[in-house]
């Protein structure tokens, strides 16, 4: 997520967040806003929506983990 950063203000973005399955990055918020409101759901995304929120301001970084979407189950 950094060096993909890196590459656009490189290209002249100063405005982004960036999602790198779980990581993720972000530069100066959207205009007129404190940040970048982030939702953070809990183990079943698709039922139950964000439970909360955190605002990430520049230079700012989160990364979640979980089993929420990335697990495999073997016979139950």
């Amino acid at each position: 997520a950094d060096e993909a950063l890196k590459v656009l203000y490189e290209h002249g973005f100063s405005r982004c967040m960036i999602n790198a399955s779980g990581d993720i990055r972000v530069c100066f918020p959207p205009p007129d806003k404190e940040g970048w409101r982030v939702g953070l759901t809990g183990l079943n995304p698709k039922s139950e929506g964000p439970t909360r929120f955190v605002t990430l301001k520049q230079p700012g970084a989160i990364s979640t983990s979980g089993d929420a979407f990335q697990f495999l189950d073997i016979n139950g």
